[in-house]
């Protein structure tokens, strides 16, 4: 069987494959299904039902979450990696702006850094979260 890669959409690696008799053709009880489900966001893979063969089933659908767009995961790095930057050039430039006691530039960087954090901590904390493994 193929390994699953983590989660399009949280990026958890704890996606399992649920598979068995397909529901949805019961007059013919020959026929299979197969779905990949994510335990962390319950993102759900294409369901592959009326297959003749489990096997061919559970290669689809692993093949299919496999091939899902992870865009989203990796633009959320993104920008919480950004807003941490942010953060820390501006809170270094707001503590050089009080040693040379210049207040309108250390306006500036306090809204900077008043501003990355207010984006900066709710994406970390879900970066976190996401990231921990017990």
């Amino acid at each position: 069987m193929t390994t699953l890669i983590p989660c399009p959409f949280c990026g958890d690696e704890d996606a399992t494959l649920k598979s068995g008799p397909c529901i949805f053709t019961r007059p013919k009880p020959a026929t299979f299904m197969a779905q990949v489900h994510c335990a962390h966001c319950g993102a759900a893979g294409t369901r592959f039902c009326g297959e003749d063969n489990l096997a061919n089933a559970n290669k689809k659908a692993i093949a299919a979450w496999n091939a899902a767009d992870r865009t989203v995961a990796t633009i959320l790095a993104r920008v919480t990696s950004i807003a941490r930057d942010v953060f820390s050039v501006s809170l270094a430039g707001w503590i050089i702006c009080l040693i040379i006691s210049d207040a309108d530039l250390g306006a500036t960087f306090r809204s900077l850094i008043i501003g990355s954090f207010i984006a900066g901590v709710p994406l970390m904390t879900y970066e976190h979260y996401r990231n921990r493994k017990a």
